[in-house]
């Protein structure tokens, strides 16, 4: 026989979780790995980050964008924002191609 407060807790969860996935479907989360050492010592080769769409950027934000033609997604800090543009650089400028070769990104 079930108690009560196991009912409520049991209730509880289902609201909570169903709560998490309406979350998650509303602010589109999307799953990202990292391929390159651009970012390094931020984000290593083969780890996973969470992405968020359609939040307000700010410079020193982490943005996975387009790459272009021949190219996957770009995972870059934002350097500075003028405008439409953004400037964004990896965090291992030895390595990394960003805006100061491809320039500002829309």
């Amino acid at each position: 026989m079930t108690s009560g407060a196991d009912k409520h807790i049991k209730l509880l969860f289902v609201f909570y979780f169903l709560a998490g996935v309406l979350v998650c479907l509303r602010f589109r989360f999307k799953i990202f790995e990292v391929y390159g050492d651009s970012m390094e010592p931020t984000l290593l080769r083969g780890e996973k980050l969470v992405g968020i769409s359609h939040l307000r950027l700010r410079t020193g934000d982490i943005v996975v964008f387009e790459g272009g033609i021949g190219v996957n997604k770009l995972i870059k800090r934002i350097k500075l924002i003028e405008g439409n543009k953004v400037i964004v650089e990896g965090d291992n400028r030895i390595h990394s191609t960003d805006s100061r070769q491809f320039g500002p990104i829309d």
